[in-house]
């Protein structure tokens, strides 16, 4: 009776040991149990929602954790833009002009420059990074029109930020635009009033008094947003707050607007002259604006639900079928990748044996795109020019919050 109370009790012990050891380091799992899935929504200190999938529906799924502290990591990823170290391959300039606005960049062969471009691209931190890590640090592109390189604008900079934790916001500046009520996906910062569907920012500091908007700067909080909007000139700007505001208050109590400010962090469509550390950069950091700066430019203070509830939506990507080598042998492709979040990119790669890349696929997704097929592709990457041998086919796919290999299969062509 001893001996089966004691083996009860080993059994018992080598159970807790095998519970302990699931939590995995890395910041990306495999998921293939709906057991599992639970696990990784619980892994940090937020009170997560579950993942709105079945796991059993996917050959793989992968899932990203989210921070621990969502103000921080928004501030953190803004940051990680705004400070990667590149050079161009060769001089080129991107821009565009319009009736109420226009830019010109030139980048210089030779020179070192920091932060993501300023781009339509919708890029990743971890997109970037890839290529430059296959061209020894420096960038090239095929084409260098504002909406080609790789880059990202003043509001998918700071909507790639929030999507570390939130998919409310899709990257369009419309979707922090208060008065847009079917499209906003943030909450107001402060009393003051919206007037529902005004398209610029100047007609909602207009229907409240200053003292109404100061009182509003003075509430922001670190990764909250500034936003300033013209959709009849199709202009806008989005800054986001790194640190409490400074408030300074009269004797009376009241807010002084010229000497209360706020520090941000920006993408912008112009080098920051302003520095004097060497550094090539169009990104504006831990700039000051006084308050009655902020009023005279129309900016309203907005932020997002999960700041406040502690609430995010863990991110997925997963791909339906699997890619096998017999079908990959015949020169097609199948499997649809889908995620809950924004897809920002999808790299399909084709190596020969010997490591060298033969064909690939670049998608960069829309501002919402969360489900691509990637049977269209095989005509491009199974080129007229394929020859009989051994190949191996890599899929990579990325949202904000982070990137996953899809898909390794080695197969035979021919």
């Amino acid at each position: 009776m001893k001996k089966v109370y004691f083996l009860l009790l080993m059994l018992i012990f080598l159970f807790l040991v095998v519970s302990c050891g699931k939590k995995e380091e890395n910041s990306k799992e495999e998921i293939t149990v709906k057991e599992e899935i639970k696990e990784t929504v619980l892994e940090t200190d937020k009170e997560e929602i579950d993942l709105p999938v079945d796991p059993d529906d996917y050959f793989k799924l992968v899932t990203f954790e989210l921070p621990d502290d969502f103000r921080k990591a928004a501030v953190e990823y803004m940051r990680k833009q705004s400070s990667i170290a590149w050079t161009p391959e060769k001089t080129f300039k991107t821009g565009r002009q319009n009736e109420n606005w226009g830019f010109e960049l030139t980048y210089e062969e030779g020179k070192v420059y920091t932060g993501l471009l300023y781009s339509t691209r919708k890029a990743s931190v971890d997109e970037f990074q890839l290529t430059l890590a296959k061209n020894g640090g420096k960038y090239t592109s095929e084409k260098y029109d504002y909406s080609f390189p790789l880059g990202v604008e003043c509001n998918t900079s700071i909507t790639h930020s929030l999507q570390q934790f939130t998919n409310a916001v899709t990257g369009k500046a419309e979707t922090l635009m208060p008065s847009y009520a079917d499209l906003f996906g943030g909450v107001v910062v402060g009393e003051y009033t919206v007037p529902d569907g005004v398209r610029q920012t100047a007609k909602i500091i207009s229907a409240n008094t200053p003292e109404v908007m100061y009182q509003a700067y003075s509430q922001l909080d670190v990764g909250d947003i500034i936003i300033t909007k013209d959709e009849d000139k199709k202009v806008n700007h989005l800054r986001m707050i790194v640190e409490k505001p400074v408030v300074v208050t009269t004797a009376s109590g009241k807010i002084n607007p010229n000497r209360s400010y706020v520090v941000t962090i920006e993408q912008t469509d112009t080098f920051d002259k302003t520095r004097t550390d060497g550094v090539n950069t169009t990104w504006w950091v831990d700039h000051q604006y006084t308050l009655s700066k902020l009023l005279e430019k129309n900016y309203v203070p907005v932020s997002v639900e999960a700041y406040r509830t502690g609430v995010g939506v863990v991110p997925y990507i997963g791909l339906d079928t699997e890619i096998t080598a017999g079908i990959l042998e015949k020169g097609t492709l199948t499997g649809t990748i889908t995620s809950n979040y924004p897809i920002r990119f999808i790299h399909i790669n084709l190596y020969k044996k010997d490591g060298t890349l033969v064909s690939n696929v670049v998608y960069n997704g829309e501002f919402d795109t969360r489900k691509v097929n990637l049977r269209k592709y095989a005509s491009d990457i199974f080129t007229d020019g394929m020859t009989e041998g051994e190949y191996t086919l890599e899929v990579l796919a990325g949202v904000s919050r982070g990137y996953a290999e899809i898909a390794k299969v080695n197969f035979i062509y021919g």
